[in-house]
């Protein structure tokens, strides 16, 4: 992967500089290290302009696909629409799993992070 230039994962991940959190040499063999780079990413995120990101709520789009894909879709100002919708089928949730045991503050981190990814989420009603 890394003669087409991706970096996201194995021996030539290179991971972005969000923050502090995690550096260059961190150990991503530990789930702990994975969640604080989430956090770091998702919380960059939230630091930008709203009004050019669109975030998805994966249980919404799981348990309404085709409404959360039209409002997408509406958001997003597709020409087509029905050729997003349209895949509605193919949107279906992962397996349950049974949580991990990680460090309780990097838990923390990302739960208030999705807390607040939840609520600047699109609805599907397009909210």
């Amino acid at each position: 992967m890394e003669a087409i230039g991706h970096y996201d994962f194995g021996a030539n991940l290179k991971p972005i500089a969000f923050d502090d959190t995690v550096s260059g040499d961190a150990d991503f063999t530990r789930l702990e290290t994975w969640l604080d780079y989430w956090s770091a990413a998702y919380e960059h995120l939230l630091s930008l302009d709203q009004k050019a990101i669109v975030f998805i709520s994966y249980e919404a789009l799981c348990d309404a696909p085709a409404a959360t894909l039209a409002a997408l879709a509406d958001r997003v100002g597709l020409a087509a629409p029905g050729d997003l919708t349209a895949r509605a089928g193919e949107v279906w949730p992962s397996r349950a799993a049974d949580e991990p045991q990680v460090d309780a503050a990097s838990l923390e981190r990302a739960r208030a992070i999705q807390a607040r990814l939840d609520a600047v989420a699109l609805s599907s009603s397009g909210v």
